[in-house]
């Protein structure tokens, strides 16, 4: 029997969260109920997540719901009042239900390099749920497409990641439940040979130390920036050359605090880059011709030996450093429209080799005539350009004077144009 003090009566097991009902009787020192006791007590457990707090006695005896949120093997619970004290028996609180997972924080992360992940089922109260069920993974960079098992509550699991990118994020999929990683970074290895892309459209392969240790390269399709947009108005104004829409990619790389890398890639190492092109889009671009050309202070240049795989479709080219690369090609005109004829007049002195014939259709022929109708020059081309030595048929240089030059082309709608071209030695 309780002497001078509260009784609490025999408490079996609970679930965190859930409510169940306690009663407490104060006692005198001689063990008698105390009916006229009707003041508050506090109430206290072991866990500190006892609610309510407080208990109004009445007539001796308080009977109440409680609720414990934090699950444990073994709680007790305490009540206080008016110097009186009281203890209930040990008892345990189960978790409740799976309401979430929690992940574990993962660090930095190097491309193609496993590492390990971890998570926690818990019940609405942060609890550590005893789970096992099994779940689906998947990330924002499409390389992780499987499953994995909790055990009692707990996942670890080993994963790779294929692509190097910022703010990558883990995702578990569950019937009710989906939730997400803290967002980490996935670097390139720096030491290794590397490639990263968009599928079917460019392709980058750096060699070993082409780029610094922790960066990460990202290409950007299209991008808006003026200067980019100005070198391509001017590209475009050319007569033999344009540039093939929807192949401008960025390629730059950043660190952790997204940092752009400015210089210190690229020392004593290179990179290969392939961009694809779709055949039905060349228009009057040959396709042979094509070539890789990279912006260089506001102007498209192209890079040197540069490959077409007319069968894959993929140009692909050597390069040492990271920026704003496309795809141009030389053209066929369609008509006589954009043809130009200079120097004219053509000047020796002033160093003038040749004369070009630019912005000429497929199988253009050239006759050049001098001023009395004497034909002096006859040429069938190829090409979207012809270059005249002027030199008549026999290779002797042509005097000064004022020559007629007709270029006409073949077929069923064959074109005509005369012009005039005045050399002067």
């Amino acid at each position: 029997m309780v002497q001078d003090g509260t009784s609490v009566a025999t408490i079996f097991t609970q679930t965190a969260g859930k409510e169940f009902k306690i009663t407490v009787t104060g006692y005198d020192r001689f063990g008698n109920l105390i009916d006229e006791f009707n003041e508050f007590g506090e109430l206290t457990d072991l866990t500190a997540t006892i609610s309510p707090s407080t208990a109004k006695f009445t007539c001796g005896v308080w009977a109440g719901s409680v609720t414990i949120t934090k699950a444990t093997i073994a709680t007790t619970i305490f009540i206080a009042s008016q110097g009186k004290r009281g203890t209930s028996n040990p008892f345990q609180v189960l978790h409740g239900d799976v309401a979430g997972f929690e992940f574990g924080t993962i660090a930095t992360q190097l491309v193609r390099k496993p590492f390990g992940i971890s998570m926690r089922a818990l019940d609405e109260f942060d609890n550590t749920a005893d789970y096992n069920g099994t779940v689906s993974l998947t990330d924002t960079t499409d390389s992780i497409k499987t499953t994995a098992q909790f055990r009692h509550g707990i996942l670890t699991a080993t994963v790779t990641i294929t692509k190097s990118m910022p703010d990558v994020v883990i995702t578990v999929d569950h019937p009710i439940i989906i939730q997400s990683s803290n967002p980490f970074f996935v670097l390139i290895d720096h030491t290794k040979e590397e490639k990263i892309g968009i599928p079917q459209e460019i392709e980058l392969r750096m060699d070993a130390y082409f780029l610094p240790a922790d960066y990460y390269p990202v290409i950007t399709k299209e991008p808006h920036e003026v200067q980019i947009n100005i070198a391509s108005f001017y590209h475009d104004q050319g007569l033999t050359t344009k540039r093939l829409f929807g192949t401008i990619y960025k390629i730059e790389a950043f660190d952790e605090q997204e940092n752009p890398l400015i210089q210190g890639y690229g020392t004593g190492s290179f990179a290969f880059i392939d961009i694809s092109y779709d055949k039905q889009a060349l228009g009057s671009i040959k396709e042979d011709t094509l070539r890789v050309y990279k912006l260089r202070n506001n102007r498209w240049v192209e890079i040197p030996d540069s490959v077409v795989d007319v069968i894959g479709n993929i140009v692909r080219a050597k390069i040492d450093g990271l920026g704003v690369f496309m795809l141009s090609g030389a053209i066929t005109p369609q008509d006589l429209s954009i043809l130009v004829v200079y120097p004219n007049p053509f000047k020796p002195s002033r160093g003038d080799k040749c004369i070009y014939f630019e912005g000429l259709p497929a199988n253009s022929r050239i006759r050049i005539y001098d001023i009395s109708g004497h034909l002096i020059k006859e040429a069938q081309n190829q090409e979207a350009i012809w270059e005249w030595d002027v030199q008549d048929n026999y290779g002797k240089l042509v005097d000064s004077g004022i020559y007629i030059y007709i270029v006409t082309t073949e077929g069923e709608n064959g074109l005509k144009k005369i012009g005039k071209i005045a050399v002067i030695r």
